[in-house]
């Protein structure tokens, strides 16, 4: 029973360090949407596998999750850790964050990142990788 155990936490722990896929190296990054904001990221997906998500409304409020992220076939998968919420400005207008947030990597280069959610194409410019990767 013992050695089950071991065996069993030993892969656990494997399967965690098995780092990003080649996908998932590709689209390290920070990236931006122009049209909300020069200044902050709307997504940080860094090569640790952690990430920022930001709501931004210029002006009005900018809301932040941390989280992890992966890529599974060709959908960006981002699992909020909900306890890290933050928000500056009008809170008033915060509105439920959802747990997880998954959307179609539907084209990819070193420069941009376009997104598919329900049917509407997102473009992300990529500025700079995380830690200087």
């Amino acid at each position: 029973m013992k050695r089950i155990l071991t065996m069993l936490i030993a892969a656990i722990l494997l399967s965690s360090c098995g780092g990003l896929s080649s996908k998932e190296k590709q689209i390290v990054g920070l990236y931006y949407n122009p049209a909300v904001s020069d200044r902050e990221p709307v997504f940080e997906l860094n090569s640790d596998g952690t990430c920022v998500m930001r709501a931004i409304r210029p002006d009005v409020l900018t809301l932040s999750v941390k989280g992890t992220w992966h890529v599974v076939d060709d959908t960006l998968v981002i699992h909020h850790n909900l306890a890290t919420v933050t928000a500056v400005g009008d809170t008033s207008i915060i509105g439920t964050v959802a747990p997880v947030f998954r959307a179609k990597v539907t084209g990819h280069t070193d420069y941009t990142m376009i997104l598919d959610r329900d049917g509407i194409e997102y473009e992300f410019i990529k500025r700079k990788t995380v830690g200087g990767e």
